[in-house]
């Protein structure tokens, strides 16, 4: 498996052994280029992932500052992903230009419920770019104290889901 996560949700269910095997992360450096992606070549640029990327950003910045100083790009070709997004006056890519979309961003945004490695993070701190992470999941893995912000959250039931705390995220981005 992937990660300690993994590895953990499967251990009570099974009497074999499991092993930790970590996703290779191989990313390459571009240069990034924003108009590549139709983005603002000017301003610092968010990339994040999940729907809750959206609520800390709204919470971090003042709507003044939306799309002009401070743009939000998430990954995402849902149309109420989509719709969310353009409330902040950001932009919704679905791509598969994976390493050019994160040459191209300042700060990489998972506030995430759950992820078994963290494949995005881990290529934006590969690239050299800051993180800004629940912290839960895979990616507890490869995100010691310093390398990453990790996010608090909330877990609502034993069976989930977990809630990022998207105050403590909006600090981080405005930090």
């Amino acid at each position: 498996v992937p990660s300690e996560f993994v590895a953990d949700a499967f251990r009570p269910l099974t009497g074999v052994a499991i092993t930790v095997i970590p996703e290779v992360v191989s990313v390459e450096q571009t240069a990034g280029d924003r108009g590549h992606f139709g983005l603002p070549a000017e301003g610092v640029l968010v990339l994040g992932s999940c729907p809750a990327a959206i609520d800390a950003f709204r919470l971090a910045f003042p709507a003044a500052q939306w799309g002009k100083s401070v743009h939000l790009v998430i990954r995402s070709s849902d149309p109420d992903v989509q719709r969310a997004v353009e409330e902040v006056n950001g932009i919704a890519v679905g791509t598969d230009e994976r390493d050019l979309l994160h040459s191209t961003s300042d700060i990489y945004l998972s506030l995430h419920t759950s992820t078994g490695f963290g494949a995005d993070m881990a290529a934006s701190m590969a690239l050299g770019k800051p993180v800004i992470a629940t912290g839960y999941g895979g990616n507890v893995d490869f995100t010691p104290p310093g390398s990453a912000v990790l996010i608090g959250y909330d877990m609502r039931s034993a069976a989930g889901p977990v809630q990022p705390d998207t105050g403590q995220a909006a600090r981080w981005l405005r930090r």
